[in-house]
């Protein structure tokens, strides 16, 4: 046996320490033992320049009606929508002012409002007659010696505060306007449409297209032009109105209606156009054209749309200027590439 103190007993416990540390790791790895999960698994999927390419048949392309027009670079006019509200037009009644856009529950007060200063008006020209009989009486029986000084002064008074009277009413009167009766005639309407202040700078002043919220094809639109209405704000949400006569001879449009009203901006758009016809959008909300590439070849593209103006849309990015992409039998494309029947 080895002393304690000796050389090679030191250096064979170091090398037994290391063979049971080796052991121990092995086992760790012994086949069946449980391995963490990765933290990412990463597939390869089709790239978007792996897409399909569509080649149609001569034949096929005259059956589809296919159609391929150009990217065009250049500008479009801007514009912005609005909500806006049918109102009774502004009128001049007689001998008075005119009659302020107004809603039916605000025409019903208004009418109601006409009504009593049109009482008041007539009682204090009831009034005035009254006192004007009274003065002339007070008058002769003074220049009779029948009366005294101060009962003729008294109804000379009495006129002039009857007078006085008449003028309050007849200036409140005017404040209200035309009659609401001569409103009836709704031929013509009015669409007020709150506007933010600081956007009224970037409109242009001219015509507007009135169309139905709704979008139906069924219902057109229309074109406002701009009048001088009331000068009215809300300053609860920095606002003020803008009005716009609109022709109403079929009758479609009522008062309260709500509408979409689409005016023009100073500014124009400038970039990439294709016809909003050539648009595809899927299931995620993917935007898409297809570019033809041959006259029987096509590849499914993806665009971002800026902005639409009428039948045309404005690309963020998209094809360059010059690439032809289909705006008609796009959505039968569509079908083929992904095998709809």
């Amino acid at each position: 046996m080895l002393p304690l103190g000796s050389d090679l007993y030191s250096r064979g416990g170091v090398v037994a320490a290391v063979v049971l540390a080796g052991l121990a790791l092995m086992g760790c790895d012994k086949p069946g033992a449980a391995k963490p999960p990765a933290p990412a698994k990463a597939e390869l999927l089709a790239h978007e320049g792996e897409l399909l390419k569509l080649t149609l048949t001569p034949q096929a392309v005259t059956r589809l009606a296919i159609l391929a027009v150009p990217v065009a670079a250049g500008e479009v006019a801007a514009h912005r929508d609005y909500a806006g509200e049918v109102m009774a037009p502004a009128r001049s009644g007689a001998g008075y002012g005119r009659i302020t856009p107004t809603s039916p529950m605000d025409l019903a007060s208004l009418a109601k409002a006409q009504i009593d200063a049109d009482a008041q008006v007539s009682a204090a020209r009831a009034r005035i007659a009254t006192a004007r009989i009274e003065a002339g009486r007070a008058e002769r029986l003074f220049a009779q010696d029948a009366g005294s000084a101060q009962e003729r002064d008294r109804a000379r008074e009495q006129l002039r505060l009857a007078q006085s009277g008449l003028a309050a009413a007849e200036a409140g009167r005017a404040v209200l306007g035309g009659s609401v009766a001569s409103a009836a005639d709704l031929r013509t309407v009015w669409i007020r449409t709150p506007i933010y202040a600081g956007e009224v700078a970037e409109l242009a002043r001219g015509p507007v297209s009135i169309s139905d919220p709704s979008g139906r094809s069924d219902r057109p639109s229309r074109i406002g032009h701009p009048v001088d209405g009331a000068a009215t704000a809300a300053a609860q949400t920095a606002s003020v109105d803008l009005f716009f006569a609109v022709d109403n001879g079929d009758g479609a449009l009522r008062i309260g209606q709500r509408v979409v009203v689409r005016a023009p901006l100073r500014s124009r758009v400038a970039g990439l156009k294709v016809p909003w016809s050539a648009v595809l959008h899927d299931i995620h909300g993917g935007e898409w054209v297809y570019e033809q590439v041959e006259p029987t070849v096509y590849i499914r593209r993806r665009v971002q749309v800026a902005r639409v103006v009428g039948d045309t849309a404005v690309l963020a990015s998209g094809p360059a200027a010059g690439v032809r992409v289909v705006t008609q039998g796009a959505a039968e494309l569509f079908g083929t590439e992904f095998g709809t029947k």
